[in-house]
């Protein structure tokens, strides 16, 4: 196997491993999506195959990859259950319960109790002022890869029931 792994991590374990309860959604060279029964039904995560703990950890064409199949995870679980909305929570370093960076896509109901209610913060005008221009001032670099995430997304539509 050519891609890091933590043997003690359970999420390079699920992705990486056939489980005979694993409820296999889509899976690729570089990451595998699974329902869970974390929070509601139909809830998706989404786990790269690499130990990643963090975000910017994830090479890019991974992180498109991933995203790519977001639209279409929601339009169908969103069909089949009649979800009212969606949060996606990409869990990235603070707070999470296992270290590996993952995507989770839960259908969410009218009164379901999930919550995420985030405190409000308020930033300065110069803060922000400061954040954009070097945001703006950052390179972006094309990155090489394999499949182009439009390719990944096709393969994910054609192999929903």
């Amino acid at each position: 196997m050519d891609k890091q792994q933590n043997q003690n991590c359970a999420y390079c374990a699920l992705a990486n491993q056939n489980f005979e309860n694993t409820k296999l959604i889509f899976e690729d060279d570089d990451f595998k999506a699974i329902f869970v029964s974390q929070t509601s039904l139909g809830h998706v995560i989404i786990i790269p195959k690499e130990h990643f703990i963090i975000a910017s950890q994830v090479p890019e064409y991974v992180i498109e990859k991933i995203y790519s199949i977001v639209p279409d995870v929601i339009k169908k679980v969103s069909m089949i259950l009649k979800a009212d909305s969606f949060t996606i929570v990409s869990n990235s370093g603070v707070q999470q319960k296992i270290a590996h960076y993952s995507l989770h896509i839960m259908p969410r109901k009218e009164n379901d109790k999930l919550g995420f209610e985030w405190n409000k913060k308020s930033m300065t005008e110069d803060s922000i002022k400061v954040l954009r221009e070097q945001l703006m001032n950052e390179n972006v670099k094309v990155i090489n890869h394999n499949k182009k995430p439009e390719e990944i997304r096709a393969e994910f539509v054609r192999r929903l029931p």
